[in-house]
């Protein structure tokens, strides 16, 4: 878990899968690094993420899963 002035991020994994819980309560919009360059799937919009990076705007969160 990482916690950065108005930011926590954390990672939970097993066997099967990887999930990474985002969040940005900054009034800016926050680019967060994705720990491998791989495809993910956002669980609270159901988006394709690509990439080794994120962008969240203020207030936001992103739940990300680990696509195969």
């Amino acid at each position: 878990m990482v916690a950065d002035r108005k930011t926590l991020a954390y990672k939970r994994f097993d066997a099967q899968d990887e999930i990474i819980v985002l969040f940005n309560l900054e009034s800016t919009q926050l680019n967060f690094t994705l720990p491998i360059n791989s495809t993910w799937v956002d669980l609270l919009t159901n988006k394709q993420i690509k990439g080794t990076s994120l962008v969240l705007k203020p207030f936001t969160a992103a739940i990300l899963k680990k696509s195969e």
